[in-house]
């Protein structure tokens, strides 16, 4: 095809050693051409961290390490994370689960006279 040489005698004239700001500069333009070269998309420092914050804060709700695997962590929505630890937090509540009623004296005087309080 008519080359005679590679690309390091158009830097080197032939002497077979490229320059170290040469080399640092071919790897910083791989570096920026990566997107496009490459089939998937390389995970980013922050995106391992938020997928390993998630991870820990399913393990503070009460998920075990066999359900976390089980579950796509990086793929899932914020909402849909969010709604997966609120599950496993409170539960299966609705509006009346744990509330607190106010009943009479004299009802609960009843209630433990009837031995119901006896548990």
């Amino acid at each position: 095809m008519g080359h005679k040489g590679d690309i390091e005698n158009c830097y080197t004239t032939n002497k077979c050693r490229l320059p170290k700001s040469v080399i640092e500069d071919m790897r910083e333009a791989y570096r920026r051409s990566q997107e496009y070269l490459q089939t998937t998309k390389p995970e980013t420092g922050r995106e391992k961290l938020v997928e390993e914050f998630r991870r820990q804060l399913l393990l503070v709700a009460g998920f075990s390490q066999d359900e976390i695997s089980e579950i796509d962590v990086a793929g899932l929505m914020d909402e849909e994370f969010q709604d997966l630890v609120r599950k496993r937090l409170l539960g299966n509540r609705n509006e009346n689960c744990g509330a607190q009623k106010v009943v009479n004296l004299n009802e609960l005087e009843k209630y433990l006279e009837n031995g119901c309080g006896n548990t």
